[in-house]
């Protein structure tokens, strides 16, 4: 006759509390499943957001703007420098207008008159005292003296007929030299702000990534609890109905024994 196992090990109200308890754990689990499915939500929402506004393309192009903004007041600049280098430096600047008017009427810059081999006569003489640029020169006696032009009012032509713009007074220059260093700096400064502006947009960008990963995470490892306490919750039942089951085929045995007793008792 086989040992029936004691009562004490097998108790239904321990069996229903600790049902109970899965069931309650179950449904903790999955109220938190639910609250990290609203915390995805709300991180990808976020993302979306964050990638369809577009603000690091509208930052980049803001960037290449004031880039370019740059490179131009810096060529303004050193326009401006060479401007003033010509005008503190007057020789130079004198050589350079003699040379260009020297190129522009056509005279040499040599006063000696060429030589020829043969003698001149009055016609040619009178031409020859004619200049190129149609003004005759008024004669003093034997001398003859070019009309006096003021150098004010005379534009100087380059050879590719490009007027010179005449420089400007000293204190006009450093003011447009002090406004383009102004201006530059401030470029300078609302690049720097943007750059600041793109670096911390990246790093909330990188922030929100994390964190969606990190819920992710944390979805898969409660839906894997889910799981597995979906499958204990299934294997309880069956395992009490095998412990009930082989508690009766006990009962069915002693019975069977105690009744052959009587039996033979009762031939007795």
């Amino acid at each position: 006759m086989p040992i029936r196992p004691s009562v004490e090990t097998w108790n239904r109200g321990e069996l229903e509390d600790k049902f109970y308890r899965q069931y309650d754990q179950l449904i903790a689990v999955k109220k938190r499943n639910n609250e990290l499915e609203k915390k995805l939500k709300l991180s990808s929402s976020r993302i979306r957001q964050a990638l369809e506004s577009g603000n690091a393309s509208e930052t980049d192009e803001r960037n290449l703007e004031l880039e370019r903004e740059n490179r131009l007041l810096a060529q303004k600049l050193k326009a401006l420098r060479h401007q003033l280098i010509a005008y503190t430096r007057p020789q130079a600047h004198n050589t350079t207008l003699n040379f260009l008017t020297s190129r522009s009427t056509g005279r040499p810059r040599s006063g000696v008159p060429a030589e020829s081999g043969r003698p001149q006569g009055p016609d040619e003489h009178q031409q020859s005292q004619v200049p190129h640029d149609g003004i005759p020169p008024i004669s003093h006696g034997n001398n003859i003296q070019r009309p006096i032009i003021d150098e004010r009012h005379v534009q100087i032509i380059s050879p590719n007929h490009h007027i010179i713009e005449p420089p400007l007074p000293p204190t006009e220059e450093k003011q447009q030299i002090i406004k383009l260093y102004r201006e530059n700096r401030e470029k300078d400064g609302e690049i720097d702000e943007l750059n600041s502006r793109l670096s911390k947009n990246e790093e909330k960008l990188e922030t929100l990534r994390i964190e969606y990963d990190k819920i992710i995470q944390e979805l898969e490892n409660s839906n894997l609890r889910v799981h597995q306490l979906q499958r204990t919750i299934n294997q309880k039942p069956q395992e009490s109905t095998d412990l009930l089951e082989k508690e009766l085929t006990l009962l069915k045995q002693e019975n069977k024994v105690i009744k052959a007793a009587n039996d033979r008792f009762v031939h007795k």
